[in-house]
């Protein structure tokens, strides 16, 4: 099983939905999409859903947890606009969900598409714990970093785990 993390408000709801379509229509192995919801209409819409493979998790279950309370204070959350909240939580939402699991996870940004199994992203880590990729567009040193965290791999062995708590401590500070 593919364990397939992702987050959005309401704003993103309609591209999170596009990319649930697209993991039903292409991923030819079990899957299950956890989305962590960061308000309640976007909980309530995915939970009135009950769509197969997706599990909706309401961001309030985080907010007694000592480690988001330090995320949120340390991040800023900016409705319809940048935000290092959305890019720290990818990370801690990810690290719960591999530390809660004995599956691999691949986190992916709400807005991205797959038009192929989703297996072959995880095929091309060759057993790697980790997985990533350049930008395209930018160069290595560029502001924005040298490596797209639109998806990214983690095995579920010492190394995936070690690298994900890092990026999560990290974004954290």
């Amino acid at each position: 099983m593919i364990n397939i993390t992702t987050l959005s408000d309401k704003n993103y709801l309609l591209k999170g939905i596009a990319l649930y379509e697209s993991l039903m229509s292409t991923t030819e192995v079990e899957f299950k999409l956890h989305y962590l919801c960061l308000d309640s209409f976007t909980y309530d819409f995915l939970d009135d859903l009950k769509l197969p493979n997706i599990e909706p998790y309401n961001i309030e279950s985080y907010y007694d947890d000592s480690d988001f309370k330090m995320l949120k204070e340390n991040t800023k959350y900016i409705a319809d606009g940048f935000c290092s909240y959305c890019f720290a939580l990818a990370s801690f939402f990810t690290n719960d969900i591999l530390c809660n699991s004995d599956d691999d996870v691949l986190y992916v940004d709400s807005d991205i598409i797959f038009y192929e199994n989703i297996q072959n992203i995880i095929n091309s880590a060759k057993g790697k714990s980790i997985g990533i990729h350049l930008h395209k567009h930018v160069p290595i040193g560029h502001h924005v970093g040298g490596y797209n965290v639109g998806v990214v791999y983690f095995k579920n062995d010492t190394i995936g785990k070690k690298t994900l708590k890092w990026w999560r401590d990290c974004v954290m500070d």
